[in-house]
């Protein structure tokens, strides 16, 4: 049991600083440890703390609660308030730690967005180590020969081009919900000395050319490591506010017909919308965030599947929309303001799906301005549609039923043991958990690293197949991350351009060949057309020729420097900026080893190094 010594820090420390983030970072210890202090001791509370306390102290159980409040069992235990005191020893790794480099390192792994690993020290471990299997030979995979193929599948068409290459400027602004202001809401003379600051012309911005194929979940991993962010903080992809009024009318039905289909249904479990945060401490973090962008493009989140939408959303209907459900409050005309004070949902409505593509979602500036939004989605809806159906008939065949389910239970179970075990080594419980699985640790992960993979193949060629896709209809969406600090980048597509003639430059997949064409050939194979059919500058070839060679994006213009994890949003990292420059060499010591600690020198990366 931890000493009373933390639990009463915790205490004292808000009550000289409110912030639940400066404590844990002070006393060294989770953010959901601070968090669950204080509610215990009844000093803190929010809108998603409220019902689970409420629903905790009238006697329900994790599990009940997850189920009432539709969110996931680890959501609501990082709410739950302790019933007898704190669990876990005092945990000091820090400060046992030296030298600058593995502090950060410990930091970033600390605070990974889809860790779980503050769950591990306060309590028990989770079931999965315990009840997984304790062998595995390969002979519970299936071949899946039943399902692959029988989904609905489109061409590529309707202006959808996976070849096409993408000119796209990340533009740091204010919130969101604020306007996505450029000025961030900076006074004339506020916003100078920021520019000046920050050495930038007009704002912190980035420009790069992505391929098409690119997924809004590669993209992800992508936009941290152009402004200097560790993803230790959620975030989400949204649409601009006024389209996604344009696109639900506020309404709670017309919201649900587009969730698997463009946008995410909320589910609260970021074990699986965060599956392939694989970072270790040995790592460096650039190095492992460009392999997430340049190695895979692919979203392997089970709940992002219209299949699993659908679940999700008959379980919704049957709770809360039908006459006789247990909770039954709303209709389709619901407007989305009353379902946010109905259920207890962590995400926002307006979180787009991450396994869409660039070419899912992009057209040029002049392309969008003759789109038709309404007639978008009826296209939208019809393929949904005829998705549903060859869903319908696989739910109804009792067999194929059967694999999926167990496709997807059995990848869940896998990552979530390979998972726990890496959390309780990390937290020096190694000996705990190889007396319970009565083996090396070791010998679990390497178990758990070839039977993730295998399902994965299985469950995803089982769930792909029923996605249905879509059209291009936008020229921007949004990116926000760290919903305390509120960061916002506005994305933009200023130009799509193709290549005039690829017969001299495609290998057998219909894609580039690796290699950037000789001179000779760039007068015919490399010449570029923008949307317009303007053919693309010489400087702009070259750039184009090398994503379109290499498949991965190539940054090819940026201002200002990166920005910095926990700095307060924009403001916060003004007064940084304007403590860095300042003439207190104490403070500016200090904030110096903090920002330093977190990876930020304040250098000027040139755009060709930044991915």
């Amino acid at each position: 049991m931890e000493s009373n010594k933390t639990y009463m820090d915790i205490v004292s420390e808000y009550g000289a600083c409110r912030s639940i983030t400066k404590i844990a970072k002070k006393l060294g210890v989770s953010e959901e440890r601070v968090r669950r202090t204080l509610i215990t001791e009844g000093l803190w509370t929010s809108r998603a703390a409220r019902p689970i306390v409420e629903l905790y102290q009238e006697g329900k159980t994790v599990q009940e609660i997850a189920g009432i409040l539709m969110l996931s069992e680890k959501t609501v235990q990082s709410y739950v308030p302790y019933s007898r005191g704190m669990y876990g020893g005092e945990r000091s790794d820090t400060a046992q730690r030296s030298g600058e480099y593995r502090k950060r390192m410990r930091k970033v792994v600390e605070g990974m967005a889809g860790n779980n690993m503050a769950q591990i020290p306060e309590g028990g471990f989770p079931e999965t180590i315990t009840e997984r299997k304790t062998y595995y030979d390969g002979q519970g995979i299936k071949d899946s020969q039943t399902l692959k193929g029988t989904g609905t599948k489109f061409s590529d068409d309707a202006g959808r081009e996976p070849g096409f290459i993408y000119r796209l400027r990340f533009d740091l602004t204010s919130r969101l919900l604020d306007g996505a202001d450029d000025r961030y809401g900076m006074t004339d003379d506020e916003y100078s000395e920021f520019l000046r600051l920050a050495k930038a012309k007009k704002g912190i911005s980035r420009t790069v050319l992505v391929p098409g194929e690119m997924s809004l979940h590669a993209m992800h991993y992508m936009v941290l490591r152009l402004y200097g962010w560790q993803n230790e903080h959620l975030h989400r992809f949204a649409l601009p506010e006024g389209t996604f009024r344009q696109l639900t009318d506020g309404e709670i039905g017309k919201w649900l017909e587009l969730c698997g289909v463009l946008l995410r249904f909320p589910t609260g479990d970021n074990a699986d919308l965060y599956w392939d945060d694989d970072y270790e401490p040995r790592q460096s973090v650039k190095t492992w965030l460009r392999s997430k962008y340049r190695k895979s493009f692919e979203q392997k989140s089970v709940s992002e599947s219209l299949i699993a939408s659908l679940d999700k959303i008959e379980d919704f209907k049957n709770r809360f929309m039908v006459p006789n459900g247990d909770m039954a409050r709303l209709t389709k005309k619901s407007t989305l303001n009353e379902l946010l004070h109905t259920i207890n949902f962590e995400e926002d409505f307006n979180t787009l799906l991450e396994r869409l593509r660039v070419c899912d979602l992009f057209l040029g500036p002049q392309e969008v301005e003759d789109f038709s939004i309404g007639r978008w989605k009826e296209d939208a809806l019809l393929n949904r549609k005829e998705s549903v159906g060859d869903i319908q008939e696989v739910m109804e065949d009792r067999k194929l039923k059967e694999e999926l389910d167990e496709a997807i239970g059995e990848l869940k179970s896998w990552r979530n043991y390979r998972s726990d075990i890496e959390s309780a080594i990390f937290y020096g419980r190694r000996a705990e958990v190889e007396e319970q699985l009565g083996r090396k640790a070791e010998e679990a992960i390497r178990e758990a690293a070839r039977a993730i993979p295998a399902w994965e193949d299985t469950a995803f060629e089982m769930l792909d197949p029923y996605n249905p896709e879509i059209s291009p209809f936008l020229n921007q969406l949004y990116y926000l991350y760290d919903f305390g600090d509120d960061w916002c980048i506005r994305i933009t597509c200023e130009k799509r351009f193709r290549r005039k003639d690829g017969r001299d430059f495609q290998g057998g997949n219909g894609y580039a060949s690796a290699g950037i064409p000789c001179q000779e050939c760039r007068e015919d194979a490399c010449l570029y057309l923008d949307e317009n059919g303007n053919e693309a500058t010489p400087e702009e070839r070259d750039s184009l020729a090398e994503v379109d060679a290499k498949g991965f994006p190539v940054c090819i213009e940026s201002d200002g420097v990166s920005l910095v994890e926990d700095a307060g949003g924009i403001f916060g990292f003004y007064d940084m900026l304007k403590t860095l420059a300042g003439s207190d060499r104490e403070e500016k010591k200090q904030m110096k080893e903090w920002a330093r600690a977190l990876g930020w020198t304040g250098r000027i990366s040139t755009p060709g190094n930044m991915l």
